[in-house]
């Protein structure tokens, strides 16, 4: 999958314009939290379907666009694990998205595992192996390499991917309330 490495107010307001006409967007963040009381954001990524956008936080500085996405209870924001996404984009941003569609939450409720990973959930609903060995690399470094785009990258791709059929599945047993409502909750928190 070819992605875009956003760099500036300009190319992040385009990208943020498109993908807001979009039912839902896979949204991760990359972070670095050593010796710090709160992350530093270090890579946004979101896929909306059709593009895939690599935005360098570190050379922007007009994140309203994003804000706004973000914020726009029109698009769901597709996520696993959320809890240190929000606390990132709270920190950072002063944004909490909304409405938040946790994929591990939906399949914990699915019966798949209580805390069920990325990677593993990408191997049981797809039969992808994916490889984590940028999941510590440090994110504010520039320039970012070829293996960490793309690692970056397969975290918003392969989410979108899963999200209808994790979404029909809690639809189908009347629980997509449940989801949004412990996002929510877990939202409250972190502000």
């Amino acid at each position: 999958m070819q992605y875009t490495l956003i760099d500036n107010t300009e190319e992040l307001y385009d990208f943020c314009q498109q993908a807001s006409i979009k039912p839902a967007i896979a949204v991760d963040t990359e972070f670095v939290r050593t010796r710090t009381l709160y992350p530093r954001l270090g890579l946004i990524q979101i896929y909306d379907g059709a593009s895939l956008g690599l935005i360098d936080p570190l050379n922007i500085d007009d994140f309203s666009a994003l804000v706004a996405l973000l914020a726009d209870t029109n698009v769901v924001n597709v996520m696993h694990s959320c809890s240190e996404d929000l606390e990132t984009f709270w920190h950072s941003l002063s944004v909490v998205p909304a409405p938040v569609f946790d994929t591990q939450f939906a399949a914990c409720l699915l019966n798949m595992g209580a805390t069920l990973g990325y990677a593993h959930l990408i191997e049981q609903m797809l039969g992808l192996k994916l490889d984590k060995g940028e999941s510590r690399t440090d994110w504010i470094a520039r320039p970012l390499t070829e293996q960490q785009c793309q690692y970056a990258a397969n975290d918003v791709l392969y989410l979108f991917q899963v999200y209808p059929k994790l979404h029909q599945q809690i639809v189908e047993l009347d629980r997509l309330e449940w989801v949004y409502q412990e996002i929510q909750q877990l939202a409250l928190k972190k502000t």
